[in-house]
């Protein structure tokens, strides 16, 4: 319960309030991930194309969960035990990565990468 409600009152369940800023920022995201994706583009060609992609994806991600925490009115709470949790759950899929690395030589590490962070990404965003 928000300790600001007044006693009895049931909060509104989540409804998408997004301005068009956040929206323009969701679509610069997806562009800059489907450019990403597209062989012979210059981020693939150029020397600077990887520092420029990643910049990019940081940049808007940044701006995306910034801009969703100064409009959320709810706001998410984390409880003791989950922030006990985090290291341990990022220990175990390092470890995890180190394994496959380890016992799987022929494992093409850069599509390990891209699917490692991939997940990452999505259970950040998620």
């Amino acid at each position: 319960a928000d300790p600001l409600e007044p006693p009895g009152e049931v909060a509104p369940p989540w409804t998408w309030q997004d301005t068009p800023d956040g929206l323009t920022a969701y679509g610069v995201l997806a562009s800059v991930i489907a450019v990403g994706a597209i062989p012979g583009t210059p981020l693939h060609t150029a020397s600077e194309g990887d520092l420029f992609y990643f910049v990019a994806l940081a940049v808007c991600t940044q701006y995306i969960g910034a801009h969703r925490g100064l409009t959320t009115t709810q706001r998410q709470q984390l409880s003791v035990k989950d922030g006990f949790l985090a290291p341990v759950a990022a220990s175990v899929s390092l470890s995890l990565c180190y394994v496959i690395i380890k016992y799987f030589p022929n494992v093409n590490i850069t599509s390990f990468l891209n699917a490692y962070f991939w997940l990452l990404g999505s259970f950040a965003v998620s």
